[in-house]
């Protein structure tokens, strides 16, 4: 997640540098795409809706043919496409709607630049607040990489016993990083140095969700042994257990201001997943948010702490008011399980992404609930995705262990 500071116009600097060449990929023989929300030529919407239900049709020529007349009309026929990917009651025809919208939109957001990793699994990422480094964590290793260049700038003092990590959290003001492992441990790192700060331990299972809360001096962690801790970092101590956790602790985020902890509960992979809001001074929970029906994979609040995001096993992004406790909106359209979900910097809209059945980046518009953007199947399948302070950019990583930079257009 980007943290906004006052140094947040040297992210917009260096990734105006460093894409200089790659973003006029536009200027390169690919066609220019109209911005969201910008007037586009009409379609005639009967015959596109009768082209949709020849998608239908036992002849396969029939189907074919529809298909290619859809792909050709292009984005003046995407937002109907969307809305039948929605409504059309054939699941072959959804399908085969997906890969269309997919096709159209593919030309809207591409991949920039790829840092490859030495070893498979990134499972999540965080940038410093500068916008200059990304920091990810997975399997056994924890780094930190430059964005101008991609080279490792940090040699964490990383145990050689850990095999994965799960909990991943950047402090505020960017000097500090934990994570949480298989090991049952939670680890406090220099970002600068690399320097181990200190070890947290307390948890009697896996460690998947970790946070620094404001300052850097607190965190909170929360495990598979139904716990979540509130820790002072400096002398490694836990300051107190949160009140009747009731579920293993799957995923969690703390809002802007610390005063709230997000936590995704599981309690199976099939089982439906609840988010509980804890207030973290009296570890005592605030509220429950019901609704997804499969494991919680990650929530995120958005920067001005009114909405959570939240992303789960049963195909579906969900976003939240946190005031309320109420279920805004429901966003459907990967085919497969959403590993991560993330807002864009001004609020607007989510970008999410699946697992290796599912390999593929979306934007969400989160006014209308439209898939603005998706890219094509890529690599082994993603775990986590962060958007740059730009924009115009995010971050991903996942199962094959490399870090892309995606564009899109405004």
């Amino acid at each position: 997640m980007f943290i906004p500071t006052a140094k947040a116009g040297a992210a917009v600097v260096l990734l105006a540098t460093l894409l200089a060449a790659s973003i006029a990929y536009s200027a390169a023989g690919q066609k220019e795409a109209a911005p969201p929300g910008a007037k586009i030529d009409a379609v005639d919407e009967k015959a596109v809706r009768a082209l949709i239900v020849q998608l239908a049709d036992n002849a396969f020529d029939v189907r074919e043919a529809a298909h290619k007349r859809l792909a050709a009309l292009g984005e003046p026929a995407l937002e109907l496409l969307q809305r039948a990917a929605k409504e059309n009651p054939d699941t072959e025809v959804r399908e085969r709607l997906r890969q269309l919208i997919g096709a159209i939109t593919s030309s809207f957001f591409v991949e920039v630049r790829r840092f490859e990793a030495p070893r498979s699994f990134t499972q999540r990422l965080g940038v410093t607040p500068d916008g200059l480094q990304v920091v990810a964590v997975g399997f056994q290793a924890l780094r930190c990489l430059n964005l101008a260049d991609g080279k490792e700038t940090v040699d964490f003092e990383w145990p050689a016993t850990i095999r994965f990590s799960w909990g991943f959290g950047i402090s505020p003001d960017g000097g500090r990083v934990i994570t949480g492992s298989d090991d049952k441990v939670a680890r406090v790192f220099d970002v600068k140095t690399g320097k181990l700060i200190k070890e947290l331990k307390g948890h009697t299972a896996q460690v998947y969700g970790a946070a620094l809360l404001p300052g850097g001096k607190r965190a909170i962690t929360g495990g598979m042994d139904h716990s979540l801790r509130l820790w002072d970092v400096d002398s490694g101590l836990e300051i107190r257990a949160f009140e009747k956790v009731p579920d293993d602790v799957h995923c969690l985020t703390v809002s802007p201001d610390g005063k709230l902890v997000a936590v995704g509960h599981t309690i199976g992979y099939e089982e439906p997943g609840t988010i509980r809001l804890w207030d973290v001074e009296s570890g005592r929970e605030v509220r429950t948010l019901t609704g997804h029906t499969k494991r919680l994979c990650s929530v995120q609040f958005a920067l001005d702490g009114k909405t959570l995001v939240s992303s789960s096993f049963d195909k579906t992004v969900r976003l939240w008011d946190v005031a309320q406790g109420k279920l805004l909106k429901t966003l459907e359209g990967h085919p497969d399980r959403v590993e991560g979900a993330a807002f864009t910097v001004d609020g607007k809209r989510v970008l999410s992404v699946g697992d290796q059945s599912n390999p593929i980046v979306i934007m969400w518009d989160i006014a209308t609930g439209a898939i603005l953007y998706q890219t094509p199947p890529v690599g082994g399948g993603f775990l986590d995705v962060l958007a740059l302070a730009d924009g115009r950019h995010c971050l991903t990583c996942g199962k094959d262990g490399a870090i892309r930079l995606w564009q899109w257009k405004r």
